[in-house]
């Protein structure tokens, strides 16, 4: 949904039309790393700070690497002409930047938030309908993607990404509440809380 497995699924064309000096085989094998290296952080800094501040974290990171994305192919030379200057550089920094705040955040607690979320029978009904709505935007997302490049340009299309993120963001910021540490039944308590605040408002 935020274009995180558009990006990893074609990175390899996504690098080929950025028309750099720099080899999108090289570019890969480092994102590839970064990825790999990113998923072990989780699980340190998962104990140490909350679920919540990780997850915002990681979107605020996935916007701006996305939207240096769309910077780069708003402000790309035409007609294949070299790319030169720190313009070269930003499209792989961008991807690097998207590939480990999603892995080393979002992409890996929003699982562990949703076990938490729910207690007994409801927790395998609620992993099921997040596992269902994900791999639907995932396919909806990976499907789609080379179509709206074509239509509204890759600019666009990564800048409605980093919409999404800062949408998601917002969300969480308001809606979830915090799982660290906490029982089933004081998350519900927050949850209350926060229904009542919002009543009263």
């Amino acid at each position: 949904m935020v274009g995180y497995n558009a990006v990893s699924y074609y990175l390899q064309t996504i690098l080929i039309s950025t028309h750099t000096s720099i080899m999108p085989e090289i570019a890969s094998v480092i994102i590839g790393v970064i990825q790999f290296v990113s998923s072990f952080l989780t699980m340190y800094t998962t104990d140490r700070f909350g679920r919540k501040i990780i997850m915002i974290t990681s979107l605020i990171g996935m916007t701006i690497g996305l939207i240096g994305l769309g910077t780069f192919f708003k402000l790309k030379p035409h007609d294949n002409e070299p790319v030169h200057g720190f313009l070269n550089n930003l499209p792989l920094i961008s991807l690097v930047i998207v590939v480990y705040c999603y892995n080393a955040g979002v992409g890996s607690l929003v699982w562990v938030t949703v076990t938490e979320l729910f207690d007994g029978p409801a927790r395998a009904f609620g992993v099921a309908v997040n596992l269902g709505v994900n791999t639907t935007f995932i396919f909806l997302t990976t499907k789609y993607f080379p179509m709206l490049i074509n239509e509204v340009g890759p600019a666009t299309t990564y800048w409605s990404f980093a919409v999404i993120s800062i949408l998601m963001c917002l969300f969480i910021i308001f809606f979830l509440p915090e799982t660290k540490g906490k029982s089933f039944g004081e998350i519900q308590e927050d949850i209350a809380k926060k229904k009542t605040k919002e009543e009263i408002e």
